[in-house]
């Protein structure tokens, strides 16, 4: 029998929880309920800088504690895909 590891991750003060060790910003956009198109993933490192994510760009969870983000709306002008 196997067990499924789960890893936690914080979108917007949100945990949530995921079944796999690595995921794209755009998976995480996503999961958080915003538009890659349209919202711009920030990761808050340990040592108190920020990292900007891009969409296709892969995060691991597989280090010890949460890993925490936060969700940054891009200027959405009037033809965009946004919305």
């Amino acid at each position: 029998m196997t067990t499924q590891c789960s890893y936690e991750i914080k979108i917007n003060r949100e945990h949530k929880h995921v079944h796999v060790p690595k995921m794209t910003g755009a998976e995480i956009l996503r999961l958080a309920g915003k538009d890659p198109r349209c919202d711009e993933l920030v990761q808050k490192l340990e040592n108190g800088s920020h990292k900007t994510i891009k969409p296709d760009e892969v995060v691991s969870f597989e280090r010890p504690g949460v890993e925490c983000f936060v969700t940054v709306a891009l200027d959405c002008r009037e033809g965009s895909r946004c919305g």
